[in-house]
């Protein structure tokens, strides 16, 4: 008893310097059982056949300032130490999105039947390997639990698992696993963490929770980053309080930007472009001329048509969602919204690089003999984070404005490190 105690003990110091072995196992488009949903727990609206669905795929699976959903799930889990992650899919996933996933991440896709089977098989294995811990999270909600509390509670308690709720009790699909008592584990994972759970096998989490279960939720979380709300942070440089702009990307001088917004990599803005109410525009999309794009998001590799008003909705793979009515619409006519293959984008891009590549050339002739770290080795490296970006951005609103501002100063290390 007294080794026990002691065990404990050295395991919840070792937390404080994250030496605890956790692992992780991260479940992409898996629902929960559908007699399950029917508990009072689980709000009436997650058994509709489209819950957690957004045009076709998994919310968790879109994009949102500048990555997928699960990918910042995936960095937050990192951020505490947790560094061998299997993340499970059994859906189909957007174009492009499993290059956005670290190489250490081990991805595995499986039928939907299978996935529970297959979240057991990886358990087992992971278990094998004797970690303190393995934590099985379902996306579902992105919730911002605080890891080390969570273990340190499991650890003390010394529960075969512990599921993760938030503040008003509901389920957010998180479990602790205790490797060494697998049979209770394997229980917990084969009734898809539907446990009858006791009250002590409850952390109850009081951290950000946004359930993503509908366009309507994708949209407040993109809002919510944006007016520092949460602890999202978008990917790509602040140029002003609340306008973030990635790499690559090509603004037009006469387009106007009213913040807070996100504009990704490579995104094209037209003349005459007007973006407001916490908009995004995800990588490699491309909205043309005079068209109004206010509290929306444009996914990526999506086109928008000149002289549009896109208000309130979701764009992508040639439909548009109208989060407020939740109602999604195809659309056949490519001069309002189409997808933009990839293969023109090469061929768009090919004649600059060979431009760029005889520049950077002549470069190196010119400064031949100096040292070889002044020439850029990548004839990429010398374009323009931002091509034709001007300061015409409009004055923000003033609790947005505030807001981003002091988001800035407080954060101004933390995204210097993340950046570089």
């Amino acid at each position: 008893m007294a080794n026990s105690e002691s065990n404990l003990g050295a395991l919840c110091a070792s937390l404080e310097c994250e030496h605890v072995d956790v692992r992780a196992i991260i479940l992409l488009g898996a629902e929960a059982e559908a007699s399950a949903k029917e508990t009072s727990l689980i709000p009436a609206n997650s058994s509709q056949p489209d819950a957690e669905r957004l045009l076709g795929f998994p919310v968790g699976a879109l994009d949102l300032l500048g990555q997928p959903v699960v990918c910042h799930v995936i960095d937050r889990l990192k951020s505490y130490g947790i560094s061998e992650i299997s993340l499970l899919t059994s859906s189909r996933l957007p174009e492009g999105m499993k290059a956005k996933i670290s190489a250490e991440v081990d991805l595995v896709e499986c039928a939907s039947e299978d996935v529970w089977g297959t979240a057991e098989a990886t358990f087992l294995r992971l278990a094998s390997q004797r970690p303190d811990s393995v934590m099985i999270l379902r996306i579902g909600a992105y919730a911002e639990v605080d890891f080390h509390q969570l273990l340190k509670f499991h650890f003390a308690r010394r529960n075969g698992a512990t599921i993760v709720c938030d503040h008003l009790g509901y389920p957010l699909d998180i479990v602790a696993l205790d490797p060494s008592r697998k049979i209770e584990a394997i229980n917990v994972i084969s009734q898809n963490m539907r446990w009858n759970w006791r009250g002590s096998e409850i952390f109850h989490s009081y951290g950000y929770v946004n359930l993503l279960r509908d366009g309507k939720d994708f949209r407040r979380l993109a809002e919510d980053a944006l007016m520092r709300r949460c602890a999202l942070i978008p990917r790509g440089q602040e140029l002003k309080p609340g306008v973030w702009v990635g790499k690559h990307a090509r603004i037009h001088r006469n387009a106007t930007i009213e913040g807070p917004t996100f504009i990704g990599d490579q995104v094209k803005v037209g003349a005459g472009t007007f973006l407001s109410g916490c908009s995004t525009l995800e990588h490699h999309c491309r909205v043309d001329q005079r068209t109004l794009v206010d509290n929306s998001t444009v996914l990526p590799y999506s086109y928008v048509g000149e002289s549009l008003n896109l208000v309130q909705s979701v764009v992508g793979f040639s439909q548009i969602a109208q989060v407020k009515r939740n109602a999604t619409v195809s659309i056949a006519d490519a001069k309002l919204t189409g997808v933009i293959a990839a293969t023109t984008l090469k061929r768009t891009l090919n004649p600059m690089r060979a431009v760029l590549s005889k520049v950077s050339q002549t470069l190196a002739d010119r400064f031949q003999g100096k040292d070889a770290d002044q020439i850029p080795a990548d004839p990429r490296s010398i374009e323009p984070q931002v091509d034709e970006f001007v300061m015409n951005v409009a004055p923000q609103k003033e609790n947005a404005h505030a807001a981003a501002a002091s988001a800035s100063r407080q954060g101004k290390v933390k995204r210097r490190a993340i950046h570089n």
